[in-house]
C-alpha cells in the first residue's frame, strides 16, 4: 500500500475513534495542507485537533507549528493555548487497530494511550527551551 492510501486510511481510522470517543462531529482538513488534519468537538465544548501520523511522530519543527497553533509568523500575537483546545497527535503503527497519542500542551508532550475509547495521561516530557 502507498503512503498516502495508508495516510488516507489511518485518518479514517482516526476520525472513526474520536466518534468511538465520544464526538459530536469530526470533520477532515481539505487536502490535509494545514497544521492538522481532524477537527473533533468533544465533550464539554471541546475542541480537539488533531495530526494524523503512519509510523513516525512529526519532526522538531512539525511540532513546534502544533505547539504554537494558533500564532503564525505572520501572527505571532496570537495566543498559543487556548483552554477549550487539545492539540494531540496520533501516531498510528503499521497493523495497529490504535494509536499512540500525544497531547501538546503549555510546550509539553503528555504521552497518553487510549484504553476503552477514553484518553489516558502516561507521562510528561517538557520541550520548552
Amino acid at each position: 500500500m502507498n503512503t498516502k492510501a495508508k495516510g488516507s486510511r489511518n485518518e479514517r481510522k482516526g476520525k472513526d475513534l474520536l466518534y468511538s470517543m465520544g464526538a459530536y462531529g469530526v470533520t477532515k482538513a481539505g487536502g490535509s495542507l494545514g497544521v492538522f488534519d481532524l477537527i473533533a468537538i468533544m465533550p464539554g465544548s471541546i475542541l480537539w485537533c488533531v495530526q494524523v501520523k503512519t509510523n513516525v511522530w512529526p519532526g522538531r519543527e512539525e511540532m513546534m507549528a502544533i505547539a504554537r497553533f494558533p500564532q503564525t509568523d505572520e501572527h505571532p500575537e496570537w495566543p498559543t493555548d487556548l483552554d477549550r483546545v487539545w492539540k494531540l497527535v496520533f501516531m498510528f503503527g503499521d497493523r495497529e487497530e490504535l494509536p499512540r497519542v500525544k497531547l501538546i500542551r503549555d510546550g509539553e508532550e503528555i504521552t497518553c494511550k487510549i484504553e476503552q475509547n477514553v484518553l489516558v495521561f502516561e507521562s510528561i516530557s517538557d520541550r520548552k527551551g
